[in-house]
């Protein structure tokens, strides 16, 4: 299946028309559905006979429209807002994925923020992709004002999805402190959950840097909390995520097989969203593991009135890992 990455509705449209498809499936995730009507009327005017917009919520480029895909006959899906992800479901057909670059103001207050942080440490530098041309411009300005190389500061630079534990700990274990450059607390609470290091948001639209350490040490007593539940529970759900790039059976099975070892009843379950109206439902189930986004167990657990733990925080359960290992 071909992947693509472009940078204007022009760009993806010109690939469209030259290789004549028809059908073609749009999505975005919530915050850019504005964009979606645009983008629909550049596809259809370039000779698209159909072209149907995916309404069904989005998390990002593991949430790809399988459903729409498979109905519709799709020759095609154009997503806005995202870069590529690893998928666990093939479509089978060619994904064009269409980043959407947030242009903001660049309080200067944030600027000076991340000059003493390079000046006084190594902090590494995360940003979600929509503020690329924020996070340049700061960097390079910030470089200037703390007398630091820019290529050297750009080195613990890189951009973050929600889920990317890996690049936070390969960034985080060599740094003395986390900048996120964004909005909100969502990225950098995984940042600072999974780094372990002090962990300061700048944000853009606010215009304040926000310390994420109190909201990183209630959030990690909650974890141990549920994963505590979880080991007393005796009948457990083992939630297999149907989406593209959360799908994985084989550790369904294998967690649902390691908690019958460690003595408990536990049955398989599939669900495309993993909500506290759907487990409400599941009213013999005790506690639950959901083999998907990681987060749903890090920013959702005070919505669920029973424990839902993700894959490490069952690994930690079984006595396989140390939560020291997981949350640093």
């Amino acid at each position: 299946m071909k992947t693509a990455v472009f940078e204007s509705f022009n760009d993806v449209v010109r690939e469209l028309r030259s290789r004549r498809f028809r059908r073609v499936v749009l999505q975005a995730p919530d915050g850019m559905r504005n964009r979606l009507v645009r983008l629909s009327r550049v596809v259809q005017e370039a000779g698209v006979e159909v072209v149907a917009i995916d309404g069904d919520r989005c998390f990002g480029a593991c949430d790809l429209p399988i459903c729409a895909v498979r109905f519709l006959g799709a020759d095609a899906v154009v997503h806005l807002g995202h870069t590529p992800y690893p998928l666990r479901v093939e479509l089978g057909i060619p994904v064009y994925y269409i980043p959407c670059y947030d242009r903001v103001s660049i309080p200067r207050a944030l600027v000076r923020r991340l000059a003493d942080e390079l000046a006084s440490g190594r902090p590494a530098i995360f940003y979600p992709i929509q503020y690329y041309p924020a996070f340049r411009e700061m960097l390079r300005e910030a470089c200037r004002e703390a007398e630091v190389d820019e290529e050297q500061a750009g080195e613990m630079a890189s951009v973050l999805i929600g889920c990317d534990s890996a690049t936070v700990r390969r960034l985080g274990r060599h740094a003395d402190s986390v900048i996120v450059i964004g909005s909100g607390l969502f990225h950098g609470l995984g940042a600072a959950v999974w780094s372990g290091r002090r962990t300061i948001v700048l944000d853009l639209y606010r215009g304040e840097a926000v310390d994420v350490e109190r909201e990183r040490r209630r959030v990690l007593a909650i974890i141990a909390e549920r994963i505590e539940r979880f080991s007393q529970a005796k009948r457990v759900g083992v939630i297999a995520i149907l989406k593209s790039g959360q799908f994985n059976l084989e550790a369904a099975l294998s967690v649902k097989g390691e908690a019958e070892r460690m003595g408990k009843e536990a049955h398989l379950i599939t669900m495309t969203d993993v909500t506290p109206e759907k487990l409400d439902y599941l009213l013999d189930f005790e506690a639950f593991v959901q083999t998907g986004c990681p987060r749903i167990s890090i920013d959702d657990l005070e919505s669920f009135s029973r424990p839902v733990i993700n894959l490490e925080q069952f690994q930690i359960s079984a006595g396989r890992m140390r939560f020291e290992d997981v949350y640093p």
